[in-house]
């Protein structure tokens, strides 16, 4: 009889290092959460119930079997208006993904805000994982709570009601962490465009003051790592180089094979052709 083979001691403290953020993340969205979730209505804001209109758009058209939301028919009073394919998208989508499944739309808010809570709250802990270079369990809660309890994110949310702003702010840290990777390690990671894509879709404004750490990042990544760069750059040039000579080279052998084929066919006839 085989016995299965017991985990790594390092790979069980890995495991138990994600639980316990994910139970720290799901914690504070909760324990911030709480003083709207158990109170009857919504707080007074910037932009009164606006935002509980915008959501039923989203769903209604969903229904109507447009996936991509692009008009909506109950806005304008009744008249129909582009504002959900011009407008911010990313915390709608998620915010009438909940409402088609609850009904209720202050539990739909509640949800989706409490989505792009643990989105931050991870995305700050791994900008600290990028920074030191492995799990650091107090510091990750410490920063994911300070990122989420910031007055910038609790302003957006409770006060000016401005979600999709809020959205977007949420999704940053992960676009930090990509950044510090790059400058840190010299690897450029491949979800630095689809973050930057969530981030635009989330808060339009955002997503092009996004541009500015990215472009940071990149020029002192240059800087830091421009031995590798010149060690890379024999085989650069080469890769750049080839491209060129590769119509020239594949025209010539295709007249090659041409000219291989007409003589053969020559020769069978018995002339000779060269």
């Amino acid at each position: 009889m085989t016995l299965p083979p017991t985990p790594h001691p390092a790979s069980r403290r890995r495991g138990t290092d994600h639980l316990w953020m994910a139970l720290a993340s799901v914690t504070c969205a909760a324990v911030l959460l709480a003083p709207v979730a158990i109170h009857p209505g919504w707080p007074s804001n910037h932009n009164g119930l606006l935002d509980f209109t915008r959501i039923p758009a989203f769903l209604g058209q969903w229904r109507l079997g447009h996936p991509l939301v692009s008009w909506s028919t109950a806005e304008q009073w009744g008249f129909g208006s582009p504002a959900p394919a011009l407008y911010n998208k990313s915390f709608y989508y998620v915010a009438a993904a909940g409402l088609a499944l609850t009904g209720s739309l202050k539990a739909a808010m509640c949800a989706a805000l409490a989505v792009f809570m643990i989105v931050a709250f991870l995305g700050a802990d791994r900008a600290v994982r990028e920074v030191t270079g492995q799990r650091d369990l107090l510091a990750g809660i410490t920063a994911g709570a300070l990122v989420v309890s910031c007055n910038y994110a609790t302003t957006d949310w409770l006060v000016r009601s401005a979600v999709s702003e809020f959205a977007a702010l949420s999704l940053t840290p992960w676009l930090f962490a990509w950044c510090l990777r790059l400058i840190v390690r010299g690897r450029w990671s491949v979800w630095i465009g689809p973050i930057l894509a969530l981030v635009t879709l989330g808060h339009v404004i955002i997503g092009l003051f996004s541009l500015i750490p990215l472009l940071l990042a990149v020029g002192l990544a240059a800087c830091l790592w421009a031995r590798a760069l010149r060690l890379c750059r024999p085989r650069a040039d080469s890769a750049i180089a080839t491209p060129p000579f590769r119509p020239d080279t594949d025209l010539l052998a295709r007249l090659r094979l041409d000219r291989c084929r007409c003589a053969a066919r020559t020769q069978r006839g018995g002339a000779v052709f060269q």
